[in-house]
């Protein structure tokens, strides 16, 4: 029996990852593919953001004054960027890629996406002050909760 090299093993493990072996509804298609647009929206509007953050953590490329960070736990933008970045936009991409996919855990990574935007916004909301933007980003993670529910639901067969 031959031996799997570990980049033969990982590729093997990637692959049965996106590899889906269940039947999709039909109605996962339109929810998945409503959810994957959310997501990949906010992933596109956070990455650059937080990359920016990352590299000029002052936060002057981007018009934000260093002021805003006086009552938090942040002296920088370095975290905050970081934390953007990362969650809100590459997992956020991750998960819109999924989603589009009818992946079977696509629901479950939305509403994890969605509770951690939902509490991004109200910590920024708490330390900050509000913006219109923050109604704006708390409706996309509770419609991003709401649909990731919705999805799971309709793909585990529970919903008629």
């Amino acid at each position: 029996m031959k031996r799997l090299s570990d980049s033969d093993a990982a590729d093997m493990w990637v692959s049965s990852f996106l590899r889906d072996t269940r039947a999709v509804p039909s109605t996962c298609r339109g929810l998945g593919i409503v959810l994957g647009s959310l997501q990949l929206s906010i992933g596109v509007g956070a990455f650059p953001a937080g990359l920016l953050m990352i590299l000029d953590p002052s936060g002057a490329r981007i018009g934000l004054p260093l002021a805003i960070l006086m009552n938090t736990p942040f002296r920088t933008f370095l975290v905050p960027g970081v934390v953007l970045l990362s969650v809100n936009g590459v997992l956020s991409a991750l998960g819109g890629i999924l989603s589009l996919k009818q992946k079977e855990y696509s629901g479950v990574m939305a509403i994890g996406l969605g509770l951690f935007l939902v509490l991004w916004i109200a910590a920024q909301v708490y330390w900050m002050g509000t913006h219109w933007l923050h109604f704006v980003y708390l409706a996309a993670g509770g419609l991003e909760v709401f649909l990731g529910i919705l999805f799971q639901l309709v793909r585990s067969g529970t919903t008629a």
